[in-house]
């Protein structure tokens, strides 16, 4: 029998908290919750552990070898039978307010709802990224029930005018810490061949839902925990790993002769990686009117800017393709502006967040989120 949710969970390596947000998402005893398990790890000790628990609602698939980033998150959804999906980490979690969302969903029939990331959970580490954070902590931020109605056309357009930069900072379509009716996926995998090309998934899909997604409404309460592992991407970013020379990227693993596109500087970095994604999938959906509008001026400015050991190979990359960078900082300043602008509206919006600390888990976590959050669809 078909869920009306599938949580997609795709994982590599990192069982002791992916078996913690399959418990978590457990507790919430929702019989129309499936959670798919999608397990390229160096062995399948992650099965064992899910067949102790014992929860039919549990699909675990386990797939041996080198399996790319964007073909273990493509698995995920092929082994999903829910009618709206939802893509986490395996170190995130799930509110039970995300069924109630989705019958919203459905009875207004959108395509895709964003939720806020009001919620982070930092798991127990011996090095935190905030102090007193060892045996874990939870940061929630305001919640309001507000519903805006996007146009993701709109979206991508600010998105590309900002030279790929920081698509998280604007309004885009999402299924990472998002819902997504399942059958607008299958549009993506009619033009693009799968679920996920490039190299990272999480911008490939926001780039390609603004062409599929009809009714898109973004809310701001979270229905979604933001988790951060020792191990996770996010803390890797934060401590300065995620930078380096290409050949270095993770996130090669699985590709074969993979074609680079030749406008992004041929560095490894969040904001290269994040580029050539996008460009990749606007030239996968024949989108060569945008790709014009990609204000490369910035894109290099920035780069340069936040990485001057690689400023050789970024001119060399503006000369191959005959854009001239801006020799002042009226770009950098602007940029900063609006960054900090950002910052403040948001600080004055939300107000600071409530700390809690000694949160031992994720379903720790939930719980503690259930008694603060104010606003409930």
């Amino acid at each position: 029998m078909n869920k009306l949710l599938s949580i997609l969970i795709p994982t590599r390596n990192r069982q002791k908290y992916c078996i913690g947000a399959i418990k978590e998402i457990l507790s919430i005893g929702s019989e129309r919750i499936e959670i798919c398990v999608q397990d390229n790890s160096d062995d399948n000790s992650l099965e064992y552990e899910i067949k102790a628990i014992g929860s039919s609602s549990v699909i675990y698939n386990y797939h041996r070898g080198v399996l790319s980033f964007v073909d273990n998150f493509s698995e995920a959804i092929t082994i999903s039978s829910g009618e709206y999906l939802c893509l986490i980490g395996d170190d995130d979690g799930i509110l039970p307010n995300i069924i109630p969302t989705i019958q919203y969903m459905k009875e207004n029939n959108l395509d895709v709802l964003v939720p806020s990331l009001n919620a982070c959970y930092f798991w127990p580490s011996d090095t935190p990224l905030y102090p007193k954070a060892e045996n874990g902590y939870l940061a929630l931020t305001k919640d309001r029930f507000n519903i805006k109605k996007i146009d993701p056309i709109l979206s991508l357009d600010n998105f590309v005018k900002n030279g790929l930069i920081d698509y998280l900072s604007f309004d885009m379509p999402k299924l990472y810490h998002g819902i997504v009716k399942k059958g607008v996926l299958q549009e993506i995998k009619n033009v693009t061949g799968n679920y996920f090309q490039g190299l990272t998934p999480d911008i490939f899909m926001a780039t390609a839902l603004c062409f599929v997604a009809k009714k898109f409404e973004m809310v701001e309460y979270p229905v979604t925990i933001a988790g951060i592992c020792p191990m996770s991407g996010s803390s890797d970013s934060a401590t300065g790993k995620h930078t380096g020379d290409l050949k270095d990227a993770p996130h090669f693993r699985g590709h074969n002769n993979y074609e680079w596109e030749k406008l992004i500087p041929p560095f490894y970095s969040v904001e290269t990686i994040w580029a050539e994604t996008a460009l990749k999938c606007l030239r996968m959906f024949g989108k060569d009117d945008i790709i014009k509008k990609i204000n490369l001026p910035l894109f290099y400015q920035h780069c340069l800017n936040k990485f001057p050991q690689f400023k050789d190979i970024i001119f060399e990359t503006a000369t191959l393709n005959n854009i001239n960078i801006p020799e002042n900082y009226i770009v950098k300043q602007e940029n900063i502006c609006v960054r900090f602008s950002r910052r403040v509206i948001n600080r004055i919006l939300n107000g600071r967040p409530k700390r809690f600390y000694d949160v031992i888990d994720i379903t720790a976590a939930k719980e503690i989120i259930e008694k603060n959050i104010r606003i409930k669809i």
